[in-house]
């Protein structure tokens, strides 16, 4: 189950505050208890710092879901593909 600061609010640049982050994971928690479960295991996606990943775990228990493993799936560069020639006139 995912959600967005956005959904829970937010807009523009506070989405991105450790506000917001751990507003969103309480909503998220309220949700996940509402639907009966009582554990789960959280995957941060992307390069998030450090402070907005601890306010995500504060919301979640704050909620009351006990949470059972952390996953940190970074997506590293690879360079892509190779660009088009230069057009030349």
């Amino acid at each position: 189950m995912s959600q967005s600061a956005g959904c829970a609010g937010f807009k523009g640049a506070e989405r991105s505050t450790p506000y917001a982050v751990q507003a969103t994971a309480e909503k998220v928690g309220k949700l996940c208890s509402q639907k009966g479960y009582g554990s789960i295991s959280v995957v941060f996606l992307g390069q998030h710092s450090h402070r907005n990943r601890q306010a995500a775990l504060r919301g979640l228990l704050a909620s009351g879901i006990q949470v059972t493993r952390l996953y940190s799936k970074i997506r590293v560069a690879y360079n892509g593909c190779r660009p088009k020639k230069k057009r030349r006139l």
